[in-house]
């Protein structure tokens, strides 16, 4: 039986992690780091995305990561702690915790008698 509109045609095709998890529960070490896997595929203008699973490591705050180049995939020879990877994402949290605070305090204080009204 022929496939409907069947044709033939030329892509690319890649696997990538898509999402990053790391499960930083207070006093627990190792922290585990779970990166999520999908497959990429563009045929002409379409580009499709299947989910493939999960590889894991597990926080290791002296462990050296062999920096690649993000352009060719290539090791650069530079190393760096896995510590320092920590560092630039408790960081970050707090940069963006520190903008939000802001941002929250910048609203208007709410209207009215607000002891009676369910909250939403």
């Amino acid at each position: 039986m022929a496939n409907y509109k069947e044709t033939t045609a030329e892509g690319t095709t890649w696997r990538r992690s898509k999402q990053v998890v790391i499960n930083n529960d207070l006093g627990t070490t190792p922290k585990p780091i779970i990166f999520m896997e999908e497959d990429v595929a563009v045929i002409g203008t379409n580009e499709f995305h299947t989910n493939r699973g999960s590889i894991s490591a597990l926080y290791n705050p002296d462990e050296l990561i062999n920096l690649r180049d993000p352009e060719t995939g290539e090791k650069t020879g530079v190393m760096m702690k896995q510590s320092m990877v920590y560092l630039a994402l408790y960081s970050l949290y707090l940069d963006c915790a520190e903008i939000r605070d802001i941002e929250q305090t910048d609203l208007p204080p709410p209207q009215g008698d607000l002891t009676n009204q369910a909250l939403t």
